[in-house]
């Protein structure tokens, strides 16, 4: 389990299950996530993406990449970045987001259907 309240953010998630426990866990007590947890998901979106979208990427290391300048990123490629990019998810935004929406459907008690978040955000980069 990857409980605790510290600055290690609980640990490294290693899949999309993982990283949305500890994405409740960490925020269940914050004032403005609990304000905008039944907002429409585009407004949940929005609203995190600028603030926990980028403390996840920067505490889970999501920009993580061989040889990265970063000066203390670890030495080994972190398991949730492993775990997107097995799933053809290769930038930090998009696996940020991925988690913020998985993160709404949860606790909305909505279905996430995370091959099809893929093949949207795969489909959008193949029409940049």
């Amino acid at each position: 389990m990857l409980i605790g309240n510290d600055d290690s953010f609980f640990g490294l998630p290693a899949n999309l299950e993982e990283a949305v426990e500890t994405f409740i866990a960490y925020y269940q007590n914050e004032h403005s996530f609990l304000e905008l947890a039944y907002a429409p998901e585009l407004i949940f979106l929005n609203r995190l993406h600028c603030g926990a979208g980028l403390f996840i990427r920067n505490t889970w290391y999501l920009e993580w990449k061989e040889g990265h300048s970063n000066a203390s990123p670890p030495a080994s490629m972190p398991p949730l970045v492993r775990y997107f990019n097995e799933i053809g998810i290769v930038h930090a935004d998009d696996m940020s987001t991925i988690v913020i929406s998985a993160v709404w459907h949860k606790l909305n008690d909505k279905p996430f259907d995370i091959l099809y978040t893929v093949k949207i955000i795969q489909d959008y980069w193949k029409s940049q």
